[in-house]
């Protein structure tokens, strides 16, 4: 579950990064057609924000599921144990 935390720590930087540039990072698609009508610095920073605010949960919620349910399973060890 440690591990798990962390691999959303990493990510951090390039989101940022992404998010908080003054510029396009890749000159190059900037002369690529438009989608939905976003600059290529407008959608860098989309990207940047995708991928902490929807990758960082579903990871935290996955963990918090694995956790919980560990917990649950040990406790019902102690209690059969415990007769």
């Amino acid at each position: 579950m440690g591990y798990l935390f962390a691999s959303t720590l990493l990510p951090t930087l390039p989101a940022a990064l992404l998010m908080f540039s003054d510029y396009p990072y890749y000159g190059v698609y900037e002369l690529a057609p438009r989608a939905f009508g976003l600059s290529a610095h407008q959608d860098q920073q989309l990207a940047g924000l995708i991928m902490k605010v929807i990758g960082d949960p579903i990871v935290w919620l996955s963990t918090a599921f694995i956790f919980f349910r560990w917990q649950a399973a040990s406790e019902r060890d102690e209690a059969a144990s415990g007769d």
